[in-house]
């Protein structure tokens, strides 16, 4: 519950901060003077099944008061492609006292890294423009002195700026139309539409690293028995630095004639054949 005030004075309430939750009991600023608060959106990346987006945020906070703690941060993002069918996706970091914070209020500029997850109510992800806006908060207070989690006197930074931006796919390899794999044994597709093949492989950094970089370890894709020419696709998964995906990517910008068609897939893994899978797919 909040705490009355001194007399005279209309600034001294409290917040209280449990976990990484901050769930505020009363704040009423400082009222000095809030410093300034920046935000840059970088290249967003789509995730190779289309489920998600990593947003790159730069963020640049000015320090607080030396006598005030910071005692949350975060950083929200949502993300629109479309305009009629609208594509969303959103999704946020945050930190609460005595937590690390997702960034500090040094006056650096720090990028954090975001995963936008797309709802799966909406129109599906695209490589192309989007929209990104982006929410940065930073709160600091003096500590209560007879309540942990705690704190009074509020200064906040905050700031939301909204971005047009590109989307970029598959560590930015670009992917005609939709994806076609070689898992299922049989299915259809428009023919004379554009489409791609990509599979390959996840390796966890730094145990699976050199295996997986070798040129030993790759995809090969058939198409009614002749090889088709690839592009090697490397990135990291949702800006996890423990996982790698290596993908060979195979596009079809003006898709096949109709017909039926014989696709197979070779993963070669440090030169040795593991798994060869065949799909029949209708061009209709």
């Amino acid at each position: 519950m909040p705490r009355g005030t001194s007399k005279g004075s209309r600034r001294m309430h409290g917040i209280s901060v449990a976990l990484l939750a901050v769930a505020v009991v009363v704040a009423i600023t400082a009222g000095a003077a809030r410093a300034a608060i920046g935000v840059t959106v970088g290249e967003p990346t789509l995730s190779a099944d289309r489920s998600s987006i990593t947003v790159p945020v730069t963020v640049s906070c000015s320090p607080f008061d030396p006598s005030l703690t910071t005692f949350t941060t975060l950083v929200s993002v949502t993300v629109q492609q479309g305009t009629n069918n609208v594509a969303q996706a959103s999704g946020a970091r945050s930190a609460g006292y005595p937590a690390a914070m997702v960034f500090t209020c040094d006056g650096t500029s720090q990028t954090v890294i975001v995963t936008a997850v797309a709802d799966p109510k909406t129109s599906g992800f695209h490589p192309g423009p989007a929209v990104v806006s982006v929410f940065a908060r930073a709160m600091a207070g003096i500590p209560c002195p007879d309540r942990p989690l705690c704190f009074g006197f509020i200064d906040t930074q905050s700031t939301t700026v909204t971005s047009a931006v590109i989307v970029r796919s598959s560590n930015s390899v670009p992917e005609t139309g939709a994806r076609i794999g070689v898992f299922p044994a049989e299915q259809s597709f428009p023919a004379n539409t554009p489409f791609h093949v990509t599979h390959g492989f996840f390796c966890a950094v730094p145990d699976e690293l050199k295996t997986c970089m070798s040129a030993r370890t790759h995809f090969d894709l058939f198409v009614n028995g002749v090889q088709q020419k690839s592009v090697v696709d490397v990135d990291i998964i949702d800006g996890n630095p423990t996982v790698l995906r290596k993908f060979n990517l195979t596009n079809y910008p003006n898709g096949l004639p109709a017909g039926t068609y014989t696709f197979t897939g070779q993963f070669f893994e440090d030169g040795q054949l593991t798994l060869t899978r065949t799909s029949i797919v209708h061009f209709v």
